[in-house]
């Protein structure tokens, strides 16, 4: 178990299908439903809501790690970062090809339903474009630093 006596933290990233991510780090950027949270070593204790976006964790070499998640929930204490996600994937391993036809079926999708005046078949089309652009701009950022 961490101890505060550490200048690193813990990061463990699970999402259904199980444990996705499993590190230490220097520190942690997150998307909350709130905005933006940064957790270093020795944040206070929290509890978070996390939206669609995208995990970074800076490793003890400096260099970052991208992760996509769905939305979750985030707590932070004694140093160890536990994320349960309701979908998470690690950049390295996004199909883009394939996440850009999710998003082709997202917007046509939406699409259908407007036509449709279908509120909630288009409200769950626009989460899938969310999720889709997400993991989209997570490969992105991964691919511009490496």
């Amino acid at each position: 178990m961490a101890n505060n006596d550490m200048n690193y933290i813990q990061i463990a990233i699970y999402s259904p299908g199980g444990l996705i991510y499993n590190h230490r780090g220097l520190g942690c950027k997150l998307q909350t439903e709130e905005g933006g949270l940064s957790i270093l070593p020795h944040h206070v204790p929290v509890i978070v809501s996390l939206d669609i976006g995208a995990v970074v964790v800076k490793r003890l070499d400096g260099d970052p790690d991208y992760i996509a998640v769905d939305g979750g929930v985030a707590t932070f204490e004694n140093n160890t970062l536990t994320i349960m996600a309701t979908y998470a994937i690690r950049a390295r391993d996004i199909d883009t090809a394939k996440v850009e036809i999710e998003k082709q079926n997202a917007q046509a999708a939406m699409f259908d339903a407007q036509q449709q005046d279908d509120l909630s078949a288009y409200r769950r089309a626009k989460v899938e474009l969310s999720r889709a652009i997400n993991q989209i701009n997570v490969s992105r950022q991964r691919r511009q630093q490496g």
